[in-house]
């Protein structure tokens, strides 16, 4: 497809490679990408409230006391770290039955969310391929000229020379 390749620090630089390189380090490019995985990954029932909502707790309480008791009968109980432990846990379901039908629209707009990020990372794609396409072929065109003007003087110098030779 592309067969001009330019000189950078003593290696070639290919079309393809400038391509590569813009597309790897392009940081648009690499935040589309993130948000078309997190379209993908929020696009999905849950997010949209059709399934239910289950939610677990559980709690843990430890304590630790000392009790001094006197009784009327004159007898006196003494415990230093007594302990207690208690532990609690609950489930809840929360499920909505009929919203309104915004369960539907709420995944439609998920899924436009997700088609909108796609094509928005097609877009920065293309872009940043038309924009190394072009720049590199704009310093083709200008190493070209470069050599045409470099031969241009050449000749134009040897021409010189030959004259000032001839009128000797």
């Amino acid at each position: 497809m592309f067969n001009h390749s330019l000189r950078a620090q003593d290696s070639l630089l290919t079309a393809q490679d400038a391509i590569k390189m813009a597309i790897e380090n392009n940081f648009g490019i690499i935040i589309s990408k993130n948000e078309v995985e997190i379209g993908a990954i929020n696009n999905n029932w849950a997010n949209a409230g059709a399934i239910p909502i289950v939610s677990a707790t559980a709690t843990k309480a430890v304590g630790v006391n000392n009790l001094e008791q006197k009784l009327s009968t004159g007898t006196v109980t003494k415990k230093n770290g007594n302990t207690t432990q208690n532990l609690n846990a609950g489930i809840a379901i929360d499920w909505r039955i009929f919203d309104g039908f915004k369960m539907f629209a709420t995944k439609k707009k998920l899924e436009e969310l997700q088609r909108s990020g796609e094509y928005s990372f097609r877009k920065n794609l293309n872009e940043t391929v038309f924009n190394v396409i072009s720049s590199y072929y704009n310093i083709v065109t200008l190493e070209e000229q470069k050599k045409q003007l470099l031969n241009k003087l050449f000749c134009t110098q040897t021409g010189i020379i030959l004259r000032n030779e001839g009128l000797k």
